[in-house]
C-alpha cells in the first residue's frame, strides 16, 4: 500500500507544471508563500522517505496536539452529532487539543508576502518544462488588500464586469492566445485579480503590453459608464455558462461567478449569484467545512458579502479599482513562463518590469513583509440543550 501511495505521489510531483499555465500559478504561488516547498525538495524528501519515518512523524505530531474538526450535515440532532465527534477522536488516540500558540506558529508560515507597491510592477521569468512546447503563458496578478467583506464584494463586481470584454478584446478581436481569462483570487487571506492568457503565436512582451492596454481601457470605461449600461451589463454576463463557486481552501482560490439568465442589475445579480442555494449537500458541507478548514468560521459569508455588495456604487468600484491596478496602492506580479527551449534572459529589456531574477527570489521575498493567515479560536464543543 505505501509503496503503490508514494509511487502516485511522486508521479504527481514529476509531472507538475509540466504545462505551461499549470507552471504559472505554481510560480506565482512561489513568489506569494512565505514558506513555499518546491516540487523538487518534495521529491528528494519522498526518495528517502520509509514507512517508519511516516509513522514516527504522525506519533509525534499527535503528541503535540491535535486540533481535531468535524462537521455534521443532514438528519443529525446535537446529540448524534456531538457522538460521532468523541468517536472519530477516539480513533486516533483521543490526542491533546492543540493550543493557540502552536496553531499561531502554524499560521504564521502560512503567510502572504505583500508586494511592494510600484507602477512598473515586478516579474518572474521561468523556463518551460518541456522543451517541445511552443506555447508560453502569462500571469498579471495585482494583490489588492487583505479580506474583507466590502473588498470581496468589489473584487467579485470586478472579475464579473471584466471577463467577458476581456475575452472579447484579447481572445476573438486580437487573438492573443487560445486562452484567456480572469478571475479573483484569495491567497492566504489576501485578495487578488488575476488576468491569465496561455498563447502559441505571441510573446510574453506582446501579451503583457495587451493586457495593461486593456486594463487601462476597462477603467475608462468603467469611470465613463451611465447607470443604464451598468444595469445592462447582466444581460452580456448571462451569456455564459455557470461556473461553481468555489470557497476559501488550502489558502488560496478560484473565485467564480454564477451569472443568471435574468434581466437585472449588475448588483442585483451578483447578489443572486452570492445568495443562490447550494446544489446539492455535498456542496453545502464544502462551503461550511472550508469556513473550519481556515479557522474564519464565517458561516454567513455570503449573506455578509451580499450586503456589502448592495452597498457598491458604479463610483465607489471605479475609484477602488484605478487606485489597486494602477494608481499609488498598486502591487503588481507577472509571471511569464517562455516557449520551450527559449532561455531565462534579461527580464528588464523583454518587459520593463523590475525582473526578480536579477536579485534572486529569495532575496526579494526576504525583503517583504509576510501577512499570515488570520485565525479565530476554536469553538468550544457544547452539550446539547
Amino acid at each position: 500500500m505505501y509503496a503503490r501511495v508514494a509511487h502516485d505521489h511522486q508521479l504527481a510531483l514529476s509531472n507538475a507544471g509540466f504545462k505551461p499555465d499549470a507552471l504559472c500559478g505554481y510560480e506565482r504561488l512561489r513568489v506569494l508563500e512565505r514558506t513555499f516547498h518546491h516540487v523538487d525538495d518534495k521529491l528528494a524528501a519522498l526518495s528517502a522517505l520509509e514507512p517508519a519515518h511516516l509513522t514516527r512523524h504522525v506519533g509525534a505530531a499527535m503528541e503535540g496536539g491535535v486540533g481535531v474538526s468535524f462537521y455534521a450535515g443532514g438528519n443529525f440532532d446535537a446529540t448524534d452529532a456531538i457522538r460521532m465527534y468523541e468517536k472519530a477522536r477516539s480513533a486516533l488516540g483521543s490526542p491533546p487539543p492543540l493550543s493557540d500558540e502552536r496553531a499561531a506558529v502554524a499560521a504564521a508560515r502560512a503567510a502572504c508576502i505583500q508586494l511592494p507597491r510600484s507602477p512598473a510592477g515586478s516579474v518572474w521569468v521561468v523556463a518551460n518544462k518541456n522543451n517541445a512546447d511552443d506555447n508560453c503563458a502569462v500571469e498579471a496578478y495585482w494583490q489588492l488588500e487583505l479580506y474583507s467583506e466590502v473588498a470581496s464584494a468589489r473584487l467579485f463586481l470586478l472579475e464579473t464586469m471584466m471577463y467577458e470584454p476581456l475575452f472579447n478584446q484579447l481572445r476573438t478581436k486580437q487573438q492573443m492566445g487560445y486562452s484567456v481569462g480572469c478571475s479573483g483570487r484569495s491567497t492566504h487571506a489576501t485578495l487578488g485579480l488575476l488576468i491569465h492568457v496561455t498563447s502559441a503565436s505571441h510573446s510574453p512582451k506582446e501579451i503583457e503590453d495587451a493586457i495593461l492596454q486593456f486594463v487601462h481601457g476597462f477603467l475608462e470605461q468603467l469611470e465613463s459608464m451611465p447607470p443604464d449600461e451598468y444595469a445592462r451589463q447582466v444581460r452580456q454576463l448571462s451569456r455564459r455558462a455557470p461556473q461553481p463557486l468555489l470557497f476559501p481552501r488550502h489558502g488560496y482560490v478560484l473565485l467564480c461567478s454564477r451569472c443568471l439568465a435574468t434581466p437585472m442589475s449588475q448588483v442585483e445579480s451578483a447578489i443572486t449569484c452570492k445568495l443562490q442555494d447550494d446544489n446539492s449537500m455535498l456542496d453545502e458541507a464544502s462551503r461550511f467545512f472550508s469556513e473550519i478548514e481556515t479557522r474564519q468560521f464565517i458561516f454567513d459569508r455570503a449573506e455578509r458579502e451580499a450586503a456589502a455588495l448592495r452597498a457598491t456604487t458604479r463610483e465607489d468600484l471605479a475609484q477602488w479599482a484605478r487606485d489597486r491596478l494602477v494608481g499609488s496602492s498598486a502591487r503588481r506580479l507577472s509571471v511569464h513562463v517562455l516557449k520551450g527551449g527559449e532561455a531565462v534572459t534579461n527580464a528588464a529589456s523583454i518587459t520593463g518590469l523590475v525582473p526578480i531574477g536579477e536579485v534572486g527570489l529569495d532575496v526579494f521575498k526576504a525583503k517583504l513583509e509576510a501577512v499570515p493567515d488570520p485565525v479565530r479560536p476554536w469553538p468550544k464543543v457544547e452539550a446539547p440543550f
